[in-house]
Formats: C-alpha cells, sequence, structure tokens
C-alpha cells in the first residue's frame, strides 16, 4: 500500500466544529463537548505509538455510541417537567396565533376581554417552550411551540410517558388568526365565542374536536391526521363544506345540500354568519355537524 494522501488540517477542524455543533442541537452540549475535547487529546498524545490510531479510533467509535444511547434514552430517564405560565394583554387591533404543542392534551376556549391569551403550558422532559411575541401595524402576533433536547422514547413502562397539557384562552373581543399544528394527544378546541376570521388546523396523532365560531364571516382549513376529528358548525350559521377525502371517511350532517364533495346550507348565500370550511380528511374518521336550529 502507498502513502496515504495529506488531509488539510481543515477539515479535522470542521469535523470537530460540526460535532460539538451537533451536540448542542441533540442537548448533548453539557458533557458532549468535554468528552469531544478529551478524545482529540488523547488520540494526539498517542498518535505517535503504533497503537495510536487504533485506540484513537477506539475512542471514537466509544464515544458516538454513548451520545447516541443517550439521545434516545435521555427523555425517558432524566430532566423535569415544567409548567410556563401566559398572560399576555392585548395590545393591538388584530392578532395572529401560531400554536404547535408536541406530545400531551390542547385546550383551548374562550377568555377575559382584554387578555390576548392567558393559561398554562405544561412541558414534558427534556423539552424547552419557544415563544415569540412581536408587534406589527395593527397585528399582535403570538407563536408558541416546543423544542425537544432529545428523541420522544417511551421506555421502562410509564417512566417515559408524557402527560403535559396546554390550556389556553383567548381574547373574545380581537380578530384573530389562528393556526394550530397538533402533536401527540387530544385536542380541544372552542371556538365558538371568539372572533376568528381565519382559522387552519394541522391534525396530529390523537383525537381532535373542534366548535367554529357562530358569528361574522369566517374561513377554515382543517387536515385531519391519525385519529377521528368532530367539527361542529353552530345552530344558525351557515357553511359552505369542501371535503378532500382520505383513507379515514368523512361524514357531513346537517340540512347541506350536497354536489359531489361539496356541501351548502340553504341560507349559505344570505347568511351575516356564515363559514367557508375547507376538509382534508387523513387516517382517521371526520365527521362535520351542523345542529338544527
Amino acid at each position: 500500500m502507498g502513502k496515504p494522501p495529506n488531509v488539510s488540517r481543515w477539515a479535522y477542524v470542521l469535523l470537530v466544529i460540526g460535532t460539538l455543533s451537533l451536540f448542542d442541537v441533540l442537548g448533548l452540549d453539557s458533557w458532549g463537548t468535554p468528552l469531544v475535547m478529551i478524545v482529540i487529546g488523547v488520540a494526539l498524545i498517542t498518535r505517535p505509538y503504533p497503537w495510536g490510531r487504533q485506540l484513537a479510533l477506539g475512542l471514537v467509535g466509544a464515544t458516538l455510541l454513548v451520545a447516541g444511547a443517550w439521545y434516545v434514552v435521555r427523555p425517558a430517564v432524566g430532566g423535569v417537567a415544567v409548567t410556563e405560565t401566559l398572560d399576555l394583554p392585548v395590545t393591538a387591533t388584530l392578532a395572529e396565533i401560531d400554536l404547535s404543542p408536541s406530545v400531551g392534551r390542547l385546550d383551548v376556549g374562550a377568555g377575559q376581554p382584554g387578555t390576548l391569551i392567558a393559561g398554562t403550558l405544561e412541558l414534558n422532559r427534556g423539552e424547552r417552550l419557544e415563544r415569540s411575541v412581536t408587534v406589527s401595524g395593527d397585528a399582535q402576533m403570538v407563536r408558541l411551540g416546543v423544542r425537544r433536547a432529545g428523541a420522544n422514547v417511551v421506555f421502562f413502562g410509564r417512566l417515559g410517558q408524557d402527560t403535559a397539557r396546554w390550556l389556553l384562552t383567548l381574547a373574545p373581543d380581537v380578530p384573530l388568526v389562528l393556526r394550530v399544528t397538533g402533536g401527540v394527544g387530544d385536542t380541544t378546541l372552542d371556538l365558538s365565542s371568539l372572533k376568528v376570521t381565519d382559522f387552519t388546523f394541522a391534525g396530529g396523532v390523537g383525537r381532535a374536536a373542534i366548535s367554529l365560531p357562530g358569528r361574522g364571516i369566517f374561513s377554515a382549513t382543517l387536515r385531519s391526521g391519525v385519529g377521528p376529528l368532530s367539527v361542529t358548525v353552530p345552530a344558525g350559521t351557515e357553511a359552505h363544506v369542501q371535503v378532500t377525502p382520505g383513507v379515514g371517511a368523512v361524514t357531513v350532517l346537517g340540512d347541506f345540500r350536497r354536489s359531489g364533495d361539496t356541501y351548502t346550507s340553504p341560507g349559505y348565500a344570505e347568511g351575516r354568519s356564515r363559514i367557508d370550511l375547507r376538509v382534508q380528511g387523513g387516517v382517521g374518521p371526520v365527521t362535520v355537524t351542523r345542529p338544527e336550529r
């Protein structure tokens, strides 16, 4: 075999920087960084010896194995659950709210006038709340999401199970653009007393129950996930429902006039309170109900 080609020192620098950055993303920076530095130091010290390369390769392999194993089991054996409290006042004439929970229940309803969003957000072990509150012109924008420090894997019976719950209320007196991305768990959204003008829902894994607003002109796009989705159109509110079937069945109940995959209530064209609803089916069954007056 010939002499191995020379490798630029910058290649090693980039590999080290990339490894440390990856550990930060995975949530292993608290001990992964010093471990990598120790492995590099040992490799440099033993390099002149015939067995140095084998030792360095063994240490690198062991480090990667330990890091990978810890990344998988960490959420099940470490960390503590944290509860965040929200109480944000209304500071604009319009509002946009994005909610993206991870694992657990999500319950949303009407709150007090003057308070845009309030409630409690329980976070699972290994989670961090990502919160963004900004004002642009007449619009107040709130984004709530979750970042995990590791994989969400269930180990050892109930030890790894997550029971977090987001319990939130929204202002009933402010026009809202609401976007909800479901996680793993049941979702209950009672929008019947809210002034929602546009609503987007992307289902996750679990049951979802949505009560739509009963006043004004309103549009919504609902995408079912894995699990049943039930949607209630308030009595006395006219509706136009466009259905895109998925794997699960989509059922529309009420005094609708059907034309293919489109359902229209009798007074939709003249109704002062009406809903333009688009439903995209997923894996679970979807039921849209409009009760009689």
